[in-house]
């Protein structure tokens, strides 16, 4: 009986490189002053900011971060309405209102309105927002949030989910 044992190389360990941040020494200026105007362009056009162009306006341009974080909050807020929205005529309104509550004097009026306006063309593209019926009408049928629905009368349920035919649920 005549065995042979092939010679197996030892598997190499190698390492993962961590997470890193972009570094630029400290002496390369320009470096520094051109990622800072690359990631303000991507704020201007609207786009989300990733955790190392965060990290890097951190260091750099706290400032700028305080910003890209004001917009995203606002961004985020838009996300989650426009989720709760159930037709196309009411993310319309709601898109409108994320418009209008930014006010002319904002320093970062620019940045928000990008955000916002990406923010809608990224809902669109999804298939949630194909699925909507295009009027608030079409969505009758579902309960629907009225939270002034009955306040003349002054009831203790004038808040409430009310069915399409106005009775509370």
């Amino acid at each position: 009986m005549n065995i042979q044992i092939k010679a197996i190389k030892p598997i190499e360990n190698k390492r993962i490189k961590p997470f890193t941040v972009f570094q630029p020494k400290k002496t390369d200026e320009e470096a520094v002053t051109r990622h800072l105007n690359q990631i303000t362009a991507k704020l201007k056009a609207g786009k989300r900011l990733t955790a190392e162009e965060k990290a890097f306006l951190l260091r750099h341009s706290p400032a700028l971060y305080q910003t890209a974080k004001r917009v995203e909050i606002q961004r985020e807020a838009l996300k989650n309405q426009l989720e709760h929205a159930r037709s196309k005529e009411e993310a319309a309104a709601i898109y409108s209102s994320a418009l209008g509550g930014v006010s002319k004097k904002d320093p970062d009026r620019e940045y928000i309105l990008a955000a916002i306006q990406d923010e809608m063309k990224t809902f669109q593209s999804t298939d949630s927002y194909k699925k909507l019926p295009a009027t608030s009408k079409e969505a009758d049928g579902k309960p629907v949030y009225h939270p002034y629905k009955n306040k003349k009368e002054k009831t203790p349920d004038w808040m409430g989910f009310y069915g399409k035919h106005g009775e509370y649920l």
